[in-house]
């Protein structure tokens, strides 16, 4: 597998917390539906990821594919390249060391993280369609949750599932 700059990833877990996320993304998905609990976007061909987790930061994806109790899913837009990239980049970057917006989930619950942007700070699901909006592949991205994403890059075209 060659990872590129611009892929991004969603995980699966059976951890109480990542139930507990796939249960509330599940009351408001058009299927009624969730099984990814959080994404981020890899960074560099070697698999650095930039995602927000305790704080949005960089990791690496080796965190969760050497992780027998987490599935990974990559994915790639046919649309990407290194231009979008940097442009997308340039758009999530300055989220760098924030402190996870934990404030923001009760929003989630109710329905309302998209109309109302209390200091906004992204979850993981808004940070990687924040960086598709900088690369101009992506139109909203607040109130984005992982599920909704999940379901765009499993839609097929322009998606390819890299993992």
């Amino acid at each position: 597998m060659k990872l590129q700059r611009g892929d991004i990833f969603t995980i699966h877990s059976e951890s109480l917390l990542d139930k507990l996320i796939d249960w509330v993304q599940a009351m408001w998905a058009k299927d009624k539906k969730s099984t990814e609990s959080h994404c981020g976007i890899i960074i560099s061909e070697d698999g650095e990821t930039f995602e927000s987790k305790f704080r949005i930061s960089r990791g690496h994806i080796a965190e969760y594919t050497m992780n027998p109790k987490k599935r990974v899913r990559i994915y790639r837009h046919a649309e990407m390249s290194e231009d979008k990239f940097i442009r997308g980049w340039d758009f999530v970057k300055i989220h760098e060391g924030q402190i996870y917006p934990i404030h923001r989930w009760p929003l989630f619950i109710l329905g309302l993280a998209e109309e109302f942007k209390i200091l906004p700070k992204p979850v993981c699901s808004e940070l990687v369609k924040k960086f598709l909006y900088g690369c101009d592949l992506s139109r909203t991205f607040w109130g984005t949750d992982v599920d909704e994403l999940s379901d765009e890059v499993n839609s097929g075209l322009p998606w390819e599932v890299i993992l």
